[in-house]
């Protein structure tokens, strides 16, 4: 579920934003947002808001275990 809280205009510059919310055995779920950056007064607007669920696969699609690195340094990361 993608939630827009307001419209994109044209020309408009346009940052995203993503933190890693879950790991998983062999997906992460990132907390994604998209945001209006208004060069004149150096502010953000919220745009759109989602969850993202990436799964690692194999060359044939078939969903492969995230390392052990990775999940140690995102739990390193959540526990500072």
């Amino acid at each position: 579920q993608c939630v827009f809280k307001k419209p994109a205009k044209e020309k408009q510059l346009v940052k995203i934003y993503a933190r890693m919310t879950r790991i998983g055995t062999t997906s992460a779920t990132f907390e994604v947002e998209a945001r209006a950056y208004n060069v004149f007064r150096g502010d953000e607007v919220v745009l759109l808001s989602t969850n993202m669920t990436f799964v690692r696969v194999d060359e044939e699609g078939i969903p492969i275990p995230i390392s052990d690195k990775v999940k140690s340094n995102f739990n390193k990361l959540n526990n500072e």
